[in-house]
């Protein structure tokens, strides 16, 4: 039997609330909010796996990371996941980060235009770092 850690966090974290006011809180409809907390949807039963999106309305609504939910819905803890799995990790080129295909800031999902506009600010910034590394080597 598979547990269902974000639907019972999500159960807790509402209490007395009642899912209308929940689903209101976090724009999700109250059925969608039942079946994550269920884990299946009784039309098809079928378990419930939420988008990044309705995550990130929980987040929003409730003010709970982003992360967190995430980690949750895969049925795991942050702390089984090593942050830095080996040193070529630790050597990620931002821009090779950038080109994921759902990279996240600060709990909302950048568009393919934000990771644009977030590349041309680290040209800006690094550019002076660029320059140096030139007069360096001549």
């Amino acid at each position: 039997m598979s547990s269902n850690k974000l639907g019972d966090y999500i159960k807790n974290i509402r209490g007395d609330m009642s899912l209308r006011d929940f689903a209101k809180l976090c724009g999700i409809s109250h059925t969608h909010i039942d079946s994550i907390e269920k884990g299946v949807d009784p039309r098809t039963n079928k378990t419930v796996r939420p988008t990044v999106e309705t995550l990130n309305k929980i987040s929003l609504g409730t003010g709970i990371s982003i992360k967190k939910l995430v980690d949750l819905s895969m049925d795991i803890v942050s702390d089984e996941i090593p942050l830095i799995q080996s040193k070529e990790a630790k050597c990620k080129d931002l821009i090779e980060f950038l080109k994921q295909p759902e990279v996240l800031f600060d709990g909302i999902l950048l568009s393919e235009e934000d990771k644009a506009k977030v590349k041309a600010s680290l040209e800006i910034v690094f550019w002076d770092a660029k320059q140096k590394k030139k007069r360096e080597k001549s």
